[in-house]
């Protein structure tokens, strides 16, 4: 009707008062009374008659325009085809007839000439309004874009009734909501009902957009305004039920659906959304009833919905409470026969794919059962693959299919595509990889399926990325597939498959040259072109690889479980970032009321816990009366009243009442609960993933039942990556899953050195910057290479164990010649197990280094492994004293003889002995005491010191200097171009010393002088810090002796006293702290350590517990006084903690450092000149070596000399934002670290090397 106006309209203005303007006439009066046979015989008159071409032209218009009503549309195509011959090129109708055969051209399902001729008509009139809204409605599902743009241009041009108009808007709404823009929709909409307030269309869509938009409320007034109007109107309805079920009052949109139904039967929406709600709340019979009768209704009205209903019908039928093994095996058989008997049909039809899932969820309850994943996958995909190829079978315009394009010279484009860019276990499982890619060679694109929630996780990626795309959740197939091959990306990586429909449906695509799925939802995808139908996969996406572990994959067979290629990392595969703390205040009684001794926390969603694991749970309580076991309360209540009626059935009533739900916990509690408890238990067939990461950050054991882990054996995995700190955690069977979860919960002793083990390697799964480096390989190597044309199993070649290196011992890694268990220790005199993560590129290595049965020196076997692993050199003697601790131990007299196998000798490191021994360091530490030795005396010290060979250490006898002396103590700093820190360090100083005047440290009656070497400071900086401080001694250096090294040799030579205070210029010393705690205590530790025969060299000023109270870091120092071997001066005097080096003592925080430093201490310089001249040193720091404070720590070491500190924070330091190295134009070795690296070398890398 409307085009038949637009052509006899057009007639009107054109013929103006000539000669056939009364046929015209006649003509439109019969057309308006219904008889266009007679309108058809008028025109045809006109056209006999026209004198002119213009007046011909005309009437072939309207007579194909009759046509067109009559149905005869070949007869109108050649009729205008006989007026574009009259018009020829310069015609002023050609426009319009091109219009017109486009028209026409669609009547006659010929879409695509319909196309061309609109195009054509809107470039000879770009403003052509029929034009526009004919090509725009043409081309709406395929151009969404282009299309908003033509309905804009239609709405500018025309002029049409408020009706006509206010559909044209609703079009203009339908695409811009189809561009994830339900935004902009509102707006429209709101103008097309300000038209027309009655339009139901306009009200209803309003309401819809309002809701997508977030605009909850204003939904809801939209919607009831809909039901006002029409409230009998089953689309609306249906549609307002939507609503009030996004507004979260389901209760209202059930009455709605419901009533809907009572009014007719004849619409299948209300069935298929009443059979959604009863799905997801595991009422499986009354969805499947629901389904069937939607099913029943579309079958009647021939619907184009009907074959996306048998799916939904088909795959309806997963509950998330299983009600026993045999149902879950019926359920998965039963889903595949369905899916089955839907591929057996000759044809299949689902044109949005995006609407056709239901409860079912693509499956997403079917890995719970622990059948194979891959055969129901692989169908759904299949049956995708054939009923909705136009939508999913695109292929990204810039990708020349099957060809490898070079990226040598340019960045490799990577993009990650998630619809959990927050807080949850897929944003943090990838953050880290995401964030520290390197740059240099990758261009990383953040692609976030956005719904409702974002943080600040959200906002700490999208600053991280290159770039990042937001595409709304309910954007159209189409649009998302398009906006993401505007990025060109060589690598797309899905992070999750499965649990978000419109990412699922962007896998069919091709929309990068490679494609990759990681485990965040630890399923296959069953979409590979490899399966797709044979006449599109040329065409077909699918994902190329799936990211997975050697840790985390069965040793054979591994690549029968996905369609992907499976491409196995050494490690871990995610960068976790290390688990915030938990509410310590947080206890038992305050999440449940029953008091047991021991708790079984079983901390996974409700859907995870298989029937098969109800036995479980009644053994362990039958076997333990004081334990319980906790689990979480459902999501939805449904699911944790299904697992109550399965247990009243699988466990007796007063083992049930031990059964206890808590609520549902915040992050912290959820942690602190997870510390409270005993055990975790892992259900299966799906375990923790992220939440075992958390866990296991404080140190509960997680009992893993491995053989029935059917996906991806994630918690086994970390177990590996920390060399199993419980060997007893992995089980094979129920009989050793009960004995080893009783057997921990129960016995404390054992269960606290499983936790300390925990404790102390779980670092390896924290921000292991390896994994980085393995992803870059990864991507590196994927985009040089076709795509896989055959899937191969990576396992067959090679299996993680245990590698001859050398006569030093073994490496663990992947070869075809591995030992898949661990060496016998019986082979060497002494061995140790060594996590060695390299400084150089952030990969850890476990290696087992033990030294030769017919060895003498352990420090042969020590160099040889450093070699090997290019240690720096202050590992390497780490390494060699660890080495000599353990091997030179047999001269030492025995104190205890705990077993055949176990002896304990005068001077043993009794944690090391632990480690060796697999007991509990506290249990041999008890033991000494009880045999009246003290394992922490300077006697015991001593004796393990002679064990390292490499101490050239002569009695302790220090000796004075040949220079005059008047004082006891001189202070001396270095300063380096810092005016600002030296002023406010040196008036700290001041105040602290001379509490009268605070005008300088020379006040004080123990200083007899103050050096200050300063090192190519300004002449402006010298002048200031003079006038300030006159009566101390400046020496300026000239920029030929630049440098820390030279400015210590210089002080060592000018200082003339005994003892030394040393603190470079940008230390603060606190407001608490007096000349006592600076001189007079730790002057009393280094008398009253030479009284007794310890070395000491230095008195640290600054507590050693942790890097936060060696630096005064506020709220990072919680452990103050834990570290060291306690002492004090003559029983009432100062205490002090004594530094060892190379030990394995939890509580020794800086183990790995040698000990001498160049922090805020006072120095014993007698003792330098004792040692260093019988020893054949100088004590000079090397000018050449940048790391001369680590080569001069060494040397202090070596010559015999120790470390002590005192147990408070007395100075803080404030140079953390200007280097006086980098303003000296010096680097040091960790400045020239890689940039994925750099930022963690200290906290991280530094201090873990550990047994």
């Amino acid at each position: 009707k409307m085009l038949l106006k637009i052509l006899i309209t057009a007639s009107i203005f054109a013929l103006g008062r000539s000669q056939p303007q009364r046929l015209f006439d006649e003509g439109l009066d019969l057309h308006a009374k219904g008889e266009p046979r007679l309108a058809l015989a008028k025109f045809e008159q006109a056209e006999t008659i026209a004198k002119t071409n213009e007046e011909k032209i005309q009437a072939l218009q309207n007579i194909a325009a009759m046509y067109h009503i009559l149905g005869q549309n070949a007869k109108a195509i050649e009729i205008i085809s006989k007026a574009q011959d009259l018009c020829a090129k310069k015609c002023s109708e050609l426009a319009n007839l091109q219009n017109t055969r486009g028209v026409v051209a669609q009547a006659l399902n010929d879409d695509q000439t319909a196309q061309i001729a609109f195009i054509s008509t809107l470039q000879l009139n770009p403003q052509h309004g029929h034009a526009a809204l004919n090509l725009a409605r043409l081309i709406a599902n395929a151009d969404p874009i282009e299309a908003a743009r033509l309905f804009r241009i239609a709405l500018a041009q025309l002029f049409i009734s408020n009706s006509e108009r206010v559909q044209v808007l609703n079009e203009l709404a339908l695409v811009l909501d189809a561009q994830g823009k339900p935004n902009e929709a509102v707006p429209v909409l709101e103008e097309a009902t300000q038209l027309d307030p009655t339009s139901i269309q306009a009200i209803g869509n309003l309401a819809i957009y309002r809701r997508d938009a977030g605009d909850i409320q204003g939904a809801v007034l939209a919607a009831n305004k809909g039901l006002e109007l029409a409230s009998d109107s089953i689309p609306m309805l249906h549609n307002v039920a939507l609503i009030f079920q996004k507004a979260g009052d389901e209760s209202k949109a059930i009455q709605l659906w419901n009533r809907a139904i009572n009014i007719s039967t004849e619409f299948h929406q209300p069935f298929a959304s009443l059979a959604h709600i009863e799905g997801h709340r595991g009422n499986i019979p009354q969805a499947k009833r629901l389904y069937t009768e939607a099913l029943r209704v579309a079958r009647r009205n021939k619907h184009p919905d009907t074959d996306a209903l048998r799916l939904q019908l088909a795959t309806s039928g997963v509950p998330h409470i299983y009600e026993s093994t045999q149902h879950a095996r019926q359920v998965y058989d039963d889903y595949l026969s369905a899916l089955q008997q839907i591929l057996s049909e000759p044809t299949i039809q689902i044109d949005d794919p995006i609407h056709s899932t239901g409860s079912g969820a693509l499956g997403y309850y079917l890995e719970y059962i622990g059948a194979p994943d891959l055969p129901p996958r692989q169908a759904l995909a299949q049956i995708y693959w054939r009923a909705s190829t136009s939508s999913l079978a695109y292929i990204a315009p810039f990708i020349s299919y099957n060809v490898v394009e070079s990226t040598t010279n340019k960045k490799i484009r990577v993009g990650f595509l998630s619809a959990f860019v927050f807080t949850h276990s897929v944003g943090l499982l990838t953050r880290r990889v995401i964030e520290r890619l390197d740059r240099d060679s990758f261009s990383v694109v953040l692609i976030e399926i956005l719904a409702d929630l974002t943080d600040d996780l959200t906002n700490e990626l999208r600053g991280a990325v290159d770039e990042h795309i937001v595409i709304p959740a309910t954007s159209g197939l189409r649009f998302a597939q398009e906006r993401i091959a505007q990025y060109h990306l060589d690598v797309l990586v899905f992070c999750e498959i499965g649990m978000n429909t419109l990412t699922y449906f962007l896998a069919f695509a091709r929309l990068a040259r490679r494609s990759m799925l990681f485990w965040g939802h630890a399923v296959t995808s069953g979409i590979s072109q490899l399966n797709a139908p044979e006449d599109i996969r040329e065409l077909a996406g699918g994902i190329d690889y799936f990211v997975s572990s050697h840790l985390y994959e069965p040793l054979e067979n591994a690549q029968n479980d996905y369609s992907e290629q499976l491409w196995l990392m050494q490690g871990l595969t995610t960068c976790f970032p290390k688990p915030r703390a938990p509410d310590y205040s947080l206890q038992k009684l305050d999440l449940f009321n029953i008091a047991h001794e021991r708790l079984y926390l079983v901390p996974q969603t409700l859907y995870k816990i298989h029937p098969d694991f109800d036995t479980l749970i009644a053994a362990i309580l039958s076997s333990d009366p004081a334990g319980i076991v906790v689990l979480p309360t459902a999501q939805l209540g449904d699911w944790t009243q299904s697992l109550d009626r399965r247990w009243q059935r699988t466990l007796r009533p007063e083992l049930k009442q031990r059964v206890v739900f808590v609520r549902r916990l915040s992050f912290a509690e959820f942690i602190r609960l997870a510390q409270l408890a005993d055990v975790v238990l892992d259900p299966f067939p799906v375990g923790g993933g992220r939440s075992s990461l958390e866990i296991l950050s404080v140190g509960t054991p997680i009992i893993v039942l491995e053989e029935r882990t059917s996906v991806l054996r994630l918690t086994s995995g970390f177990y590996k990556r920390m060399d199993s700190p419980c060997q007893e955690c992995i089980t094979h069977s129920f009989e050793q899953f009960i004995q080893s979860a009783i057997g921990l919960a129960t016995n404390r002793t054992r269960l606290d050195i499983v936790r300390n083990t925990i404790l102390e390697r779980n670092h390896l799964l924290y921000e292991d910057l390896s994994v980085v480096t393995e992803w870059e390989h990864m991507l590196k190597t994927i985009v040089k290479q076709p795509r896989p044309h055959q899937l191969k199993d990576q396992k067959n070649t090679s299996i993680l164990g245990y590698v001859r290196r050398g006569f030093w011992g073994y490496e663990l890694t992947h070869s075809k010649h591995a030992i898949p268990k661990e060496p016998d220790r019986d082979e060497f005199r002494y061995s140790v197990k060594l996590f060695h993560p390299d400084p150089r590129t952030g990969i850890d290595s476990t290696y087992f280094v033990g030294i030769p049965r017919d060895a003498t020196n352990a420090t042969l076997t020590a160099q040889a492994f450093c070699e090997y692993i290019d240690a720096e050199p202050v590992k390497c003697r780490w390494i060699t004293t660890v080495l000599q601790n353990g091997a030179h131990r047999s001269h030492a007299h025995v104190v205890v003889h705990l077993s055949d196998s176990i002896d304990l000798r005068f001077g043993d490191d009794l944690h090391q002995m632990a480690v060796y021994y697999n007991v509990d360091a506290l249990a041999l530490e008890e033991a000494v005491r009880t045999a009246g030795y003290d394992p922490e005396s300077t006697q015991w010290l001593q004796a393990r010191a002679e064990r390292d060979l490499l101490i050239a250490a002569p009695p302790f006898s220090p000796k004075k200097r040949n220079k005059s002396l008047h004082c006891e103590l001189t202070i001396g700093l270095t300063t380096c171009k810092r005016l600002r820190h030296f002023q406010v360090t040196m008036r700290a100083l001041s105040r602290v010393l001379d509490p009268v005047n605070a005008s300088s440290p020379l006040a004080h009656p123990l200083v007899c002088r103050v050096y200050v070497v300063d090192d190519t400071s300004s002449e402006f900086d010298k002048l200031q810090m003079a006038r300030e401080w006159p009566d101390l001694d400046f020496v300026h250096k000239s920029p030929k002796f630049r440098g820390h090294a030279q400015s210590m040799n210089l002080l060592m030579r000018l200082v003339e006293s005994r003892y030394f205070l040393y603190l470079e210029d940008d230390w603060l010393t606190l407001n608490h702290v007096t000349a006592n705690h600076l001189l007079d205590e730790p002057l009393a530790v280094l008398k009253y350590a030479e009284s007794i025969g310890e070395p000491l060299l230095q008195v640290l000023l600054n507590d050693q517990s942790s890097r936060g109270c060696a630096y005064a870091i506020p709220n990072e120092c919680p452990a103050l006084g834990s570290a060291g071997w306690p002492r004090q001066v003559n029983d009432t005097g100062p205490r002090y903690s004594l530094h060892e080096f190379g030990i394995l003592h939890p509580n020794h925080a800086f183990t790995y450092w040698p000990g001498f430093t160049l922090n805020p201490a006072l120095w014993d310089l007698y003792a330098l000149v004792q040692d260093f001249s019988d020893v054949g040193f100088l004590p000079i720091f090397d000018t050449e070596d940048r790391r001369f404070e680590q080569a001069f720590s060494l040397k202090v070491y070596d010559a015999g000399l120790m470390v002590a500190y005192l147990p408070r924070v007395s100075l803080a330091h404030i140079g953390v934002d200007e280097s006086a190295y980098g303003l000296n134009n010096f680097t040091r070795p960790w400045d020239e670290l890689p940039s994925s690296n750099k930022n963690n070398y200290d906290k991280r890398h530094r201090p873990r090397d550990e047994l």
